[in-house]
């Protein structure tokens, strides 16, 4: 069985050998029962490569419009459904599920020399890739387990995205529709759920979650605004907000319960926060410039309020 990364080299060089004519091209590989794959090409030097294979009902369609996009969409297992839709020039998508009832709702590339790759293991996955704006954005989404839901979209320019799911009923919901944003989401376990936004120029976004039921909001508007968050154990709450410029800021959970809510509307602020144990809370306020804080809390019930204008 060919890999994501072997059809799409496959794909890219016949683009690249048929590029002196005007033609699409498409393959079609069915094996089972009631497969459905439908591929609609106008424009010029589209290729496209749908394979199904397996047990019964898998969907696939693929829409390809502008110039010099290619799909490659394979499915094995039963009731699987991917759908893409290339509007712009020179794009690049992959869909492999293995499973069954797993679904990308839609891979929209609607500007130029984007590349999206979503791979699927287990049953009852969703995904979604818009990406539009000037374009130059790259997705590489992994969802292994059941019920994983993941919703990404990339505007503006430069924009790029890696999200893995690991487990069951996890969830991420991104928008970067700056300039050179950057966001990597790790998520190991079960009920984790990561929301982050960033709407700036330069900014970088790591989130890891390991455990049950933890959550992160992360909102970057300023410029140059990067933060790491990691949380271990059970429900766990982060929530950031960058709106200054070249703030940074790094936190760790591990344990059960612990809160921790940072804002940061200065400039050059940097803010280090440790939590372990339960029911620790940490609130910390930056509104100044080159402000620092370091918050470590061990044990349980501990709560700490810092303020820096």
């Amino acid at each position: 069985m060919l890999n994501k990364k072997t059809i799409l080299a496959l794909l890219i060089s016949a683009a690249a050998t048929s590029a002196m004519a005007a033609g699409s091209e498409t393959t079609i590989l069915q094996t089972g029962s009631y497969q459905d794959a439908t591929v609609n090409q106008s424009g010029a030097s589209h290729n496209a490569e749908v394979t199904q294979q397996g047990a019964q009902g898998n969907t696939a369609l693929v829409d390809q419009t502008g110039t010099k996009n290619t799909t490659a969409i394979f499915q094995s297992g039963e009731g699987n459904e991917a759908t893409t839709n290339q509007r712009g020039i020179n794009s690049s998508s992959v869909v492999n599920q293995i499973g069954n009832l797993n679904v990308v709702d839609v891979v929209l590339q609607a500007s130029r020399n984007n590349e999206s790759s979503i791979e699927q293991r287990g049953d009852l996955n969703e995904a979604r890739v818009v990406q539009g704006g000037g374009g130059n954005h790259f997705s590489d989404l992994f969802q292994s387990g059941n019920s994983n839901r993941a919703m990404l979209a990339q505007g503006g320019n430069f924009q790029s995205a890696f999200v893995e799911q690991t487990g069951t009923d996890n969830y991420v919901r991104s928008g970067q529709y700056g300039t050179r944003g950057t966001l990597d989401v790790i998520q190991s376990g079960d009920m984790n759920s990561a929301t982050v936004s960033q709407t700036g120029r330069d900014q970088g976004a790591f989130v890891q979650q390991d455990g049950v039921n933890n959550d992160v909001t992360l909102t970057q508007t300023g410029d140059l605004a990067e933060a790491e968050i990691v949380q271990f154990g059970q429900d766990n709450s982060a929530e950031f907000v960058q709106a200054g410029r070249d703030n940074y800021a790094q936190s760790y959970q591990d344990g059960n319960d612990n809160l921790l809510d940072v804002t940061q509307s200065g400039a050059q602020n940097d803010a280090v926060i440790s939590q372990a144990g339960m029911d620790n809370s940490a609130v910390l306020l930056q509104s100044s410039m080159g402000d620092y804080a370091f918050i470590t809390q061990s044990g349980n019930g501990n709560m700490a309020d810092v303020t820096q204008r």
